[in-house]
Protein backbone atom coordinates (compact mmCIF):
# COMPACT_ATOMS: atom_id res chain seq x y z
CA UNK A 1 0.00 0.00 0.00
CA UNK A 2 1.00 3.58 -0.61
CA UNK A 3 2.45 4.98 2.57
CA UNK A 4 3.10 8.48 1.31
CA UNK A 5 6.45 7.62 -0.21
CA UNK A 6 5.77 9.22 -3.60
CA UNK A 7 8.87 11.38 -3.22
CA UNK A 8 11.06 8.29 -3.08
CA UNK A 9 10.90 7.40 -6.76
CA UNK A 10 13.87 5.07 -6.52
CA UNK A 11 11.96 2.51 -4.45
CA UNK A 12 8.31 3.27 -5.15
CA UNK A 13 6.09 1.55 -7.71
CA UNK A 14 8.46 -1.19 -8.80
CA UNK A 15 6.70 -4.49 -8.41
CA UNK A 16 3.29 -2.93 -7.73
CA UNK A 17 0.22 -4.30 -9.43
CA UNK A 18 -0.90 -3.26 -12.89
CA UNK A 19 -4.01 -1.68 -11.34
CA UNK A 20 -1.90 0.52 -9.07
CA UNK A 21 0.30 1.58 -11.97
CA UNK A 22 -2.78 2.43 -14.05
CA UNK A 23 -4.19 4.46 -11.16
CA UNK A 24 -0.94 6.42 -10.92
CA UNK A 25 -1.08 7.11 -14.65
CA UNK A 26 -4.63 8.48 -14.28
CA UNK A 27 -3.63 10.72 -11.36
CA UNK A 28 -0.58 11.97 -13.25
CA UNK A 29 -2.63 12.59 -16.40
CA UNK A 30 -5.12 14.64 -14.36
CA UNK A 31 -2.32 16.76 -12.85
CA UNK A 32 -0.84 17.26 -16.30
CA UNK A 33 -4.18 18.31 -17.77
CA UNK A 34 -4.78 20.81 -14.97
CA UNK A 35 -1.30 22.29 -15.38
CA UNK A 36 -1.70 22.45 -19.17
CA UNK A 37 -5.07 24.15 -18.78
CA UNK A 38 -3.57 26.75 -16.45
CA UNK A 39 -0.62 27.35 -18.76
CA UNK A 40 -2.85 27.67 -21.83
CA UNK A 41 -5.39 30.00 -20.24
CA UNK A 42 -5.95 33.43 -21.70
CA UNK A 43 -5.27 35.09 -18.36
CA UNK A 44 -2.47 37.63 -18.48
CA UNK A 45 0.00 37.51 -16.92
CA UNK A 46 0.31 33.75 -16.80
CA UNK A 47 -0.50 32.49 -13.29
CA UNK A 48 2.85 30.74 -12.75
CA UNK A 49 2.95 31.91 -9.13
CA UNK A 50 -0.58 30.65 -8.49
CA UNK A 51 -0.65 28.03 -5.71
CA UNK A 52 -2.53 25.53 -7.86
CA UNK A 53 -0.14 25.98 -10.78
CA UNK A 54 2.90 25.57 -8.54
CA UNK A 55 1.39 22.51 -6.89
CA UNK A 56 0.55 20.88 -10.23
CA UNK A 57 4.02 21.67 -11.58
CA UNK A 58 5.62 20.01 -8.54
CA UNK A 59 3.32 16.99 -8.88
CA UNK A 60 4.28 16.66 -12.54
CA UNK A 61 7.99 16.97 -11.80
CA UNK A 62 7.78 14.28 -9.12
CA UNK A 63 5.70 12.05 -11.38
CA UNK A 64 8.25 12.19 -14.18
CA UNK A 65 10.71 9.85 -12.44
CA UNK A 66 7.91 7.62 -11.15
CA UNK A 67 6.48 7.22 -14.66
CA UNK A 68 9.96 6.34 -15.89
CA UNK A 69 10.13 3.62 -13.21
CA UNK A 70 6.76 2.29 -14.34
CA UNK A 71 8.09 2.02 -17.90
CA UNK A 72 11.19 0.21 -16.68
CA UNK A 73 9.30 -2.17 -14.39
CA UNK A 74 6.42 -3.06 -16.72
CA UNK A 75 6.65 -6.22 -18.74
CA UNK A 76 3.93 -8.16 -20.44
CA UNK A 77 1.55 -5.20 -20.75
CA UNK A 78 2.55 -3.25 -23.83
CA UNK A 79 -0.51 -1.01 -23.62
CA UNK A 80 0.44 0.16 -20.14
CA UNK A 81 4.06 0.65 -21.16
CA UNK A 82 3.14 2.73 -24.23
CA UNK A 83 0.67 4.79 -22.19
CA UNK A 84 3.39 5.47 -19.62
CA UNK A 85 5.89 6.39 -22.35
CA UNK A 86 3.44 8.83 -23.95
CA UNK A 87 2.62 10.38 -20.59
CA UNK A 88 6.33 10.71 -19.82
CA UNK A 89 6.87 12.59 -23.10
CA UNK A 90 3.89 14.86 -22.43
CA UNK A 91 5.18 15.62 -18.92
CA UNK A 92 8.58 16.58 -20.29
CA UNK A 93 6.99 18.91 -22.85
CA UNK A 94 4.84 20.74 -20.31
CA UNK A 95 7.51 20.96 -17.61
Amino acid sequence: PDTGMRNHEQTTYIGESIEEKKELLVVTRNSLEILSSIMNSDVEPKPIKDDLAVSMLENCKQSLAVIQRIVESTSGDEGLMFEALNLHDELRQVI
